[in-house]
Protein backbone atom coordinates (compact mmCIF):
# COMPACT_ATOMS: atom_id res chain seq x y z
CA UNK A 1 0.00 0.00 0.00
CA UNK A 2 2.50 2.43 0.66
CA UNK A 3 4.65 1.68 -2.24
CA UNK A 4 1.77 2.15 -4.37
CA UNK A 5 1.24 5.78 -2.52
CA UNK A 6 4.81 6.68 -3.47
CA UNK A 7 4.59 5.69 -6.79
CA UNK A 8 1.36 7.30 -7.29
CA UNK A 9 3.16 10.13 -5.72
CA UNK A 10 6.38 9.99 -8.08
CA UNK A 11 4.50 10.06 -10.89
CA UNK A 12 2.18 12.86 -10.44
CA UNK A 13 4.99 14.68 -9.61
CA UNK A 14 6.85 14.13 -12.24
CA UNK A 15 4.10 15.14 -14.62
CA UNK A 16 3.31 18.36 -12.84
CA UNK A 17 7.06 18.91 -13.81
CA UNK A 18 6.91 18.15 -17.38
CA UNK A 19 3.82 20.74 -17.48
CA UNK A 20 5.77 23.28 -15.65
CA UNK A 21 9.17 23.55 -17.89
CA UNK A 22 6.76 23.56 -20.81
CA UNK A 23 6.75 27.16 -22.96
CA UNK A 24 3.59 28.73 -21.66
CA UNK A 25 3.80 31.50 -24.62
CA UNK A 26 0.36 31.68 -26.57
CA UNK A 27 1.43 30.12 -30.23
CA UNK A 28 1.17 32.70 -33.15
CA UNK A 29 -1.81 33.29 -34.64
CA UNK A 30 -3.65 35.82 -37.36
CA UNK A 31 -3.85 38.61 -34.08
CA UNK A 32 0.23 38.36 -33.69
CA UNK A 33 1.84 40.18 -36.16
CA UNK A 34 4.40 38.39 -38.38
CA UNK A 35 8.01 39.02 -38.54
CA UNK A 36 8.68 42.11 -41.07
CA UNK A 37 9.22 41.43 -44.73
CA UNK A 38 13.02 42.83 -46.07
CA UNK A 39 11.03 45.31 -47.90
CA UNK A 40 9.35 47.03 -44.85
CA UNK A 41 8.84 50.61 -45.29
CA UNK A 42 9.36 52.57 -42.24
CA UNK A 43 7.23 54.50 -41.93
CA UNK A 44 5.66 58.00 -39.10
CA UNK A 45 1.75 59.30 -38.53
CA UNK A 46 0.90 61.72 -35.81
CA UNK A 47 -3.26 61.66 -35.32
CA UNK A 48 -5.80 60.58 -32.32
CA UNK A 49 -6.53 57.71 -31.23
CA UNK A 50 -9.98 56.34 -31.96
CA UNK A 51 -10.24 52.97 -30.87
CA UNK A 52 -7.20 51.22 -29.23
CA UNK A 53 -6.76 47.06 -28.16
CA UNK A 54 -4.10 46.93 -25.80
CA UNK A 55 -1.03 44.92 -26.90
CA UNK A 56 -3.11 44.19 -29.99
CA UNK A 57 -4.16 47.43 -32.61
CA UNK A 58 -5.06 50.78 -32.11
CA UNK A 59 -6.89 53.45 -34.80
CA UNK A 60 -5.13 56.18 -35.91
CA UNK A 61 -7.37 58.97 -37.16
CA UNK A 62 -4.51 61.44 -38.72
CA UNK A 63 -6.69 63.84 -40.75
CA UNK A 64 -5.42 62.49 -43.72
CA UNK A 65 -6.36 60.27 -46.20
CA UNK A 66 -9.82 61.57 -46.58
CA UNK A 67 -10.76 60.76 -43.51
CA UNK A 68 -9.80 57.45 -43.32
CA UNK A 69 -8.55 56.13 -40.36
CA UNK A 70 -5.25 54.24 -40.25
CA UNK A 71 -5.40 50.72 -38.84
CA UNK A 72 -1.91 49.67 -36.89
CA UNK A 73 -0.86 46.69 -34.84
CA UNK A 74 1.58 46.62 -32.19
CA UNK A 75 5.10 44.91 -32.39
CA UNK A 76 5.84 42.23 -29.76
CA UNK A 77 8.28 44.64 -27.96
CA UNK A 78 6.83 48.61 -28.68
CA UNK A 79 8.70 51.27 -26.84
CA UNK A 80 6.57 54.70 -25.45
CA UNK A 81 8.38 57.35 -24.89
CA UNK A 82 6.55 61.08 -24.35
CA UNK A 83 8.00 64.09 -26.52
CA UNK A 84 10.92 64.74 -24.87
CA UNK A 85 11.90 60.97 -25.69
CA UNK A 86 11.70 59.84 -22.30
CA UNK A 87 11.07 56.29 -22.07
CA UNK A 88 7.39 55.41 -20.07
CA UNK A 89 6.85 52.36 -18.29
CA UNK A 90 3.16 52.30 -18.37
CA UNK A 91 1.68 54.65 -21.28
CA UNK A 92 -1.82 54.41 -20.69
CA UNK A 93 -3.37 54.75 -24.68
CA UNK A 94 -6.94 55.61 -24.60
CA UNK A 95 -9.20 57.02 -27.05
CA UNK A 96 -8.80 60.75 -28.26
CA UNK A 97 -4.87 60.38 -26.87
CA UNK A 98 -2.65 62.54 -29.44
CA UNK A 99 0.06 60.25 -30.51
CA UNK A 100 2.99 59.90 -33.28
CA UNK A 101 3.83 56.22 -34.17
CA UNK A 102 6.49 54.73 -35.50
CA UNK A 103 5.92 51.81 -38.26
CA UNK A 104 7.34 49.37 -40.61
CA UNK A 105 4.63 48.79 -43.52
CA UNK A 106 5.18 45.40 -45.15
CA UNK A 107 2.59 44.34 -47.55
CA UNK A 108 -1.20 45.24 -46.14
CA UNK A 109 0.37 45.40 -42.21
CA UNK A 110 1.53 48.42 -39.93
CA UNK A 111 3.72 47.33 -37.32
CA UNK A 112 4.07 49.79 -34.79
CA UNK A 113 7.14 49.93 -32.70
CA UNK A 114 6.96 53.20 -31.23
CA UNK A 115 4.74 55.29 -29.46
CA UNK A 116 5.46 58.72 -28.63
CA UNK A 117 3.14 60.59 -26.54
CA UNK A 118 1.95 64.38 -27.36
CA UNK A 119 0.89 66.88 -25.52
Amino acid sequence: MKTGFLALFAFTFAAFADLHGQNSSPAPDATTPAAPAADAQREEATGTITDVMPERSLVLHTGTNAGAPLVLRFAPEVTYVDEDGKILQTPGLRKNLRVRVSYLKSGGDHIIDKVTILP
